[in-house]
């Protein structure tokens, strides 16, 4: 089960160049210290377009755990931290601690292209449903994989007022297999019947809060 931890950072458009200078020191040190890393930017979100998405990814809670241990006292990061902290083009929003749902987790991404483009929908749960909610996007997830996306859904775990909303996240090699995505579900019947009828009808257990269109950022 990943554990993810999740910065969001606004950064002003004449700083982006010297916020990936930052992100990709900050990825060596991270990686070194146990974490898998990658950044996207938000591309299509509403008033959060243009910011920047910063995940660590780690194993388990263990595996966090002991990253939050080693780069408290890691001389490089309070080095690297306190620099990006004198620097102003950019700020922190937020943090965020997310664990994938049992079963969700999504499959290796395979083919060449690039950059990424990730699709991310948060969804508040129906109290008490929790595991309902986890096996129809164990119905969905298939349905997905099939018009070519890598599906994952994880639980916001530390988030403040989100705390407990779902994350459904659809990953493609670039943006030309994200429109083929699109224009696929569009005209699938059965995609879109389950979607009509399961994920968003009156009785779901699930409620649509928002929606982003992310590309990966090279860092």
């Amino acid at each position: 089960m990943a554990v993810r931890g999740v910065a969001i950072w606004e950064v002003k458009p004449a700083g982006l160049a010297e916020f990936v200078t930052l992100a990709g020191r900050a990825k060596k040190i991270h990686v070194g210290l146990g974490a898998k890393v990658r950044a996207w930017q938000l591309t299509a979100a509403g008033v959060n377009t243009g910011r920047v998405v910063y995940v660590t990814e780690f194993a388990d809670y263990s595996a966090r755990a002991s990253f939050a241990k080693k780069i408290a006292t890691d001389a490089a990061w309070l080095k690297l931290w306190q620099e990006g902290q004198q620097s102003d083009a950019a700020s922190l929003v937020s943090q965020t601690i997310s664990a994938e749902l049992p079963g969700l987790e999504g499959a290796p991404l395979t083919g060449k292209g690039g950059p990424r483009v990730r699709t991310v929908r948060g969804f508040q749960v129906e109290k008490g449903r929790a595991q309902e909610s986890i096996a129809l996007l164990t119905e969905l997830k298939p349905h997905v994989e099939r018009l070519g996306g890598r599906f994952s859904a994880s639980q916001l775990v530390f988030a403040g007022p989100a705390s407990g909303q779902f994350a459904i996240a659809g990953e493609f090699a670039d943006v030309e297999a994200w429109g083929a995505f699109q224009q696929k579900s569009a005209a699938d019947v059965a995609f879109q019947a389950f979607i009509q009828t399961r994920m968003l009808s009156a009785g779901s257990p699930l409620t649509l809060v928002g929606a982003s269109l992310t590309t990966e950022l090279a860092i």
